[in-house]
C-alpha cells in the first residue's frame, strides 16, 4: 500500500536522509520525481494523474513535493482528495520548512493544520538536533566512516560549525578522507582541513589551562608564536571566550539556570562550557579576566612582548 508522508520543520539534511532510507527501502527499481509549486509548470492536478498511474518500469514510484505550503487554495483541495484514497504503488512525501506550532500562524498556512487530522497522513518533523543527539550523530557519522573521535575534539568541532547536520557530515567526511588508514580524529586533522584557526588554539590553550595541564599550555602559545600568528588575535579570542566564562558565571550566580544562560549568550556546546566553568572559581575568572585586559592594553601601546605577557598570564593562572 503506498503512503503519504509530511515532513516538516528546518532541518533538510535530515528530511533528505529520510527521503533516501525510504528510497532504498523501495529497491533499485523504484522511480522518483520531485516538484514543488515554486515552480512556473507545477501542475497538481498532472501530479496526482502520476501518482495514480501505474510505472511500466517500476513496480513503485516516489512523489515529493517541496514547499506545500505555497500550494493554491484549488490545488489543495485536490491533493487532500488523493490523500483520503492514496495509489497503491506510489509512496508522496510533502515537504516544508515551517514548524508543526506555526501552521496556524497565518491564513495561507491554516489549511495545513488541518490536513494533520488526515488519518493516513504519516507526520514526522525534523529538529534541528539537540546537543546530545547531536554528539551521538556526529559519533554514529564518524563510525561509518571506520573512524572515531575524541571527547574534546568532538566537542570543538561543535563549537565551530553548530547543529548544521549538512555541513558536519561534509566535513566528517572530508576529514575521514584526507586521515587515509588512520583511525583516530585528532586536533591536527581539523587544522589540515580547515587552515588553522584561532578559535582552534584557543580552545585547545582553554582545555590545557581548564585541565591543569601547565606544560600542555606553554607549548601550545609556543606553537602559535612560531606559526606568526598575530598576538591581537589570539589575545582577542582569549578574551571573548573569557568575558563569555565572566558572564556565564555572573548569571549563574543571579539566579539563572544553565538553559537561559544557553539563550542569553548564544551557546550551542553547552555540556562543555559549563563543565569547563565549574573548573574555574569566581575569584580566579574575574582576576585572570581582568589581567588579560590589562595584556591588551600593554600590546595596543607597544609595551613588553606579546607572548612573553600570555606566558606570565598562564603562569599567573597556575600560581
Amino acid at each position: 500500500m503506498g503512503k503519504v508522508f509530511f515532513y516538516l520543520g528546518e532541518e533538510e539534511f535530515l528530511k533528505s536522509k529520510a527521503i533516501e532510507i525510504l528510497k532504498n527501502s523501495r529497491g533499485e527499481k523504484s522511480v522518483y520525481y520531485s516538484f514543488s509549486p515554486r515552480e512556473d509548470n507545477f501542475r497538481m492536478e498532472e501530479i496526482i494523474r502520476l501518482a495514480r498511474t501505474a510505472n511500466l518500469f517500476s513496480p513503485h514510484q516516489i512523489i515529493v513535493i517541496k514547499d506545500v505550503e505555497k500550494i493554491s487554495p484549488t490545488d489543495r483541495e485536490t491533493l487532500i482528495s488523493y490523500i483520503k484514497n492514496p495509489a497503491k504503488f506510489t509512496d508522496l512525501i510533502l515537504l516544508t520548512r515551517l514548524k508543526l506550532k506555526k501552521l496556524n500562524s497565518s491564513e495561507d498556512t491554516a489549511w495545513l493544520n488541518n490536513l494533520l487530522k488526515e488519518k493516513k497522513l504519516i507526520i514526522e518533523e525534523f529538529f534541528p538536533l539537540s546537543e546530545e543527539r547531536l554528539r551521538k550523530w556526529i559519533i554514529a557519522q564518524v563510525n561509518k566512516q571506520g573512524k572515531s573521535i575524541s571527547y574534546p575534539v568532538l566537542n570543538l568541532l561543535i563549537s565551530q560549525l553548530g547543529n548544521d547536520t549538512a555541513v558536519l557530515s561534509q566535513e566528517i567526511e572530508k576529514i575521514s578522507l584526507y586521515m587515509g588508514k588512520k583511525k583516530m580524529i585528532e586536533w591536527t586533522d581539523l587544522e589540515a582541513i580547515a587552515g588553522r584557526e584561532i578559535s582552534l588554539d584557543v580552545y585547545k590553550l582553554i582545555n590545557a589551562l581548564l585541565n591543569a595541564n601547565f606544560e600542555q599550555g606553554i607549548k601550545i602559545l609556543r606553537d602559535i608564536e612560531e606559526c606568526n600568528v598575530k598576538p591581537d588575535r589570539i589575545l582577542g579570542a582569549l578574551v571573548a571566550e573569557w568575558r563569555r566564562f565572566y558572564q556565564a558565571k555572573k548569571l549563574l550566580r543571579l539566579g539563572f539556570s544553565q538553559f537561559q544562560i544557553k539563550k542569553e549568550l548564544g551557546i550551542f556546546y553547552t555540556e562543555s562550557f559549563f563543565s569547563n566553568l565549574q573548573k574555574i572559581s569566581w575569584d580566579k575568572l574575574k582576576r585572570s579576566l581582568r589581567s588579560l585586559l590589562l595584556i591588551d592594553q600593554e600590546i595596543k601601546t607597544g609595551g613588553r612582548k606579546p607572548f612573553f605577557l600570555l606566558e606570565s598570564w598562564i603562569l599567573d593562572f597556575f600560581s
